[in-house]
């Protein structure tokens, strides 16, 4: 059973760090940072800012899969 989904994975998607935060849809929810597991995403709700650390982003892409209103994004 193991790596029998290889072959079907898409080939030549590269997510370069970090995602393209765009701040008219981001509402600052949390849920990306909340499902970053390497601690990239801080968010500082009084300031309504959004930031993401280029060095600790591996761009696994779970932020983007995650938001709700396709705030973040490769491009």
């Amino acid at each position: 059973m193991k790596g029998i989904a290889l072959p079907h994975i898409e080939k030549g998607i590269v997510l370069e760090p970090p995602p393209k935060i765009d701040l008219e849809r981001c509402t600052l929810c949390g849920l990306c940072k909340k499902s970053c597991v390497y601690h990239a995403i801080s968010i500082d709700k009084a300031k309504g800012l959004i930031d993401i650390d280029k060095e600790a982003c591996e761009a696994c892409g779970m932020c983007i899969s995650v938001c709700p209103h396709d705030a973040l994004s490769v491009d």
